[in-house]
């Protein structure tokens, strides 16, 4: 008897003769790099717009887009390592800071900028803490 491997119309679990194998990607990956590559080119919007050489914001988009995204990479590859109220004030810890220096880029005082990044810092630790507890399993102890 014959297996289904060895079966003339079983060839959907081969790859077709010639077929490229393309590697996944998965959304832990995609989602940070798609993120900040779109917060560089805002960086790169926002400090251009306001008066800054087109070097100069390319050079500031480019470092903040490599920074917040090795950033957010390493926070969603360990994020299952920390516990929820930590997971939820790390990823609040990164918003603000990414918001208060998109804020700190349009022009108003340091101190503006710093309670800016706070306030939606702490909005989105709670939004995340939220998310993070409505979707985990209840454990009774």
């Amino acid at each position: 008897m014959q297996t289904p491997a060895h079966h003339p119309g079983a060839t959907a679990a081969r790859p077709r003769h010639g077929a490229q194998h393309r590697p996944h990607v998965s959304a832990g990956v995609a989602l940070p790099v798609t993120a900040a590559v779109v917060y560089g080119l805002y960086v790169l919007f926002l400090d251009h717009s306001t008066g800054s050489s087109w070097g100069r914001a390319a050079l500031l988009a480019l470092v903040a887009a490599v920074v917040s995204g090795v950033l957010g990479l390493a926070l969603v590859r360990h994020r299952a390592a920390l516990p929820t109220e930590a997971r939820g004030l790390a990823f609040g810890v990164l918003f603000g800071c990414a918001m208060g220096f998109l804020y700190s880029l349009t022009g108003p005082s340091v101190l503006r900028s710093v309670v800016m990044g706070l306030v939606l810092g702490g909005a989105m630790a709670l939004v995340a803490l939220y998310v993070f507890r409505a979707h985990e399993p209840h454990v009774t102890r």
